[in-house]
């Protein structure tokens, strides 16, 4: 599955202004920490994606089926750590 997954750009990381300024301006984000930790608290509107956990793929499927993404648009993805 992840060999289909395209980016025009690298993936990097980007302060927490730069994050704000992405969430205001609707870009989508996806939590990748455990699904525990996303249904205790989460940024609102995001879509969990816990990349420690066997169902991953699922949870892909299930993101590009409602949030209507182009290919080639920028995400925001999030973690409780490094």
């Amino acid at each position: 599955y992840y060999n289909t997954i395209r980016c025009r750009e690298p993936i990097r990381d980007i302060p927490s202004d730069q994050a704000f300024a992405a969430f205001n301006a609707g870009l989508p984000f996806l939590d990748a920490r455990r699904s525990a930790d996303f249904e205790a608290e989460h940024i609102q509107g995001a879509y969990t994606l816990p990349v420690w956990e066997t169902n991953l793929d699922e949870h892909l499927i299930q993101f590009e089926a409602v949030a209507s993404v182009a290919p080639e648009s920028p995400v925001v993805i999030y973690c409780g750590g490094g």
